[in-house]
């Protein structure tokens, strides 16, 4: 008769939850640790009962080997043995945005050194030395160091020889390789176009600063300036965000003075939306879509629409008048054309536009 086993100091982690069922399959089986250890000459009894103490979380082989000398279902054992790993590494690491195990969802050098660094936790984290002796089983040599790093996330496969040889050291088939070597050469394109942004980044603030060596916050501002745009806090840096109002529209976003210098600057989407929805209410009127009387809709065919002016919310259409009766028209702000205009805008976009006109003529003046 064995001794009496000792209760699992704390059941409702994830090595408690491993350690008690090990417990509860060897009590149903009715077997000692010495009897598993009769079954299975790979480990001693004391193996045996140190795994399924609770205070440890055991080899993953030997947590198997515990499931068979007992009959258990070693797929359930296994599936607690991973949770009971993925537990115990969870303390001070930061989780992945997904699981990059799939290389498919593999990004960038990041979302890389976690995929690879999962796939040695669900390979069961093997022993380095036991990583080494598959790749060359493979044939590839590797050094355990550089085995450790990669699995530990210090260091990306630095060639494809590499990559194939941790590959190997994980078993992940031949016919799967291919995935992850795309994904390896993709998050390594990634990362050099990273690198020869910041290059061009660097270059520009130096152009831009000139002796000063750093872009001052009044250069910075009277780049602002020159983009149409307002500073509503302190500059903060050449690539930092930096809060700044519209000076089209007065909506506030954040932008880098290094994209206007570079010419990445996106276009405000909200004056976009504006520009696009009068051009497209404009044209309407011109083709007669938008029904008006007879002499608003032969003003409107024989008036230039040059755009609209956007300053702090407000926008300006500007015309250009081909005779005095059609400037008369385009000027009047009760004018049927121009409600029209204002209430097809306001269904498109959802608000009232502040919009005023300005007419040029292009007719000699008496």
């Amino acid at each position: 008769m064995g001794r009496k086993d000792q209760q699992v100091p704390d059941r409702s982690s994830a090595v408690g939850r491993l350690a008690q069922a090990l417990k509860d399959g060897k009590r149903q089986a009715r077997r000692t640790y010495a009897d598993m250890a009769k079954t299975s000459s790979r480990y001693c009894a004391a193996t045996y009962s140190r795994a399924a103490s609770g205070t440890m979380l055991p080899r993953r082989e030997v947590a198997r080997a515990y499931a068979l000398a007992c009959g258990l279902d070693v797929e359930v054992i296994d599936g607690l043995w991973l949770a009971a790993r993925a537990a115990s590494r969870r303390v001070g690491i930061e989780r992945p945005r997904h699981s990059a195990t799939r290389p498919r969802l593999i990004y960038d050098i990041d979302d890389l050194c976690v995929g690879l660094g999962e796939l040695r936790e669900r390979e069961g984290a093997p022993t380095y030395a036991q990583m080494r002796q598959r790749a060359a089983e493979a044939g590839y040599e590797v050094s355990t160091s550089t085995l450790q790093r990669i699995a530990t996330r210090n260091q990306v496969p630095t060639t494809e020889h590499v990559l194939d040889a941790y590959l190997a050291a994980c078993s992940v088939s031949p016919l799967r390789r291919h995935e992850w070597h795309t994904a390896w050469a993709r998050a390594r394109q990634r990362a050099e176009d990273a690198d020869h942004a910041r290059r061009d980044v660097a270059r520009a603030e130096a152009q831009v600063a000139g002796g000063a060596g750093v872009v001052t916050a009044e250069k910075a501002v009277e780049i602002l300036t020159h983009a149409r745009l307002l500073p509503v806090e302190g500059y903060r840096g050449f690539r930092a965000p930096w809060s700044v109002k519209c000076g089209g529209c007065s909506l506030v976003r954040r932008v880098r003075i290094a994209d206007i210098v570079l010419g990445r600057l996106r276009p405000c989407r909200q004056c976009q939306s504006k520009e696009r929805a009068v051009a497209r209410t404009w044209q309407a009127l011109v083709e007669g879509i938008v029904p008006l009387s007879q002499q608003q809709a032969d003003v409107v065919r024989r008036s230039g629409y040059r755009g609209l002016q956007q300053v702090m919310g407000i926008g300006t259409l500007l015309f250009e008048a081909s005779d005095p009766d059609a400037q008369e028209v385009l000027e009047d702000p009760s004018a049927e054309w121009r409600i029209a205009l204002e209430k097809d805008i306001t269904r498109t976009l959802g608000t009232v536009p502040k919009l005023d006109v300005l007419v040029t003529s292009d007719y000699p003046l008496n």
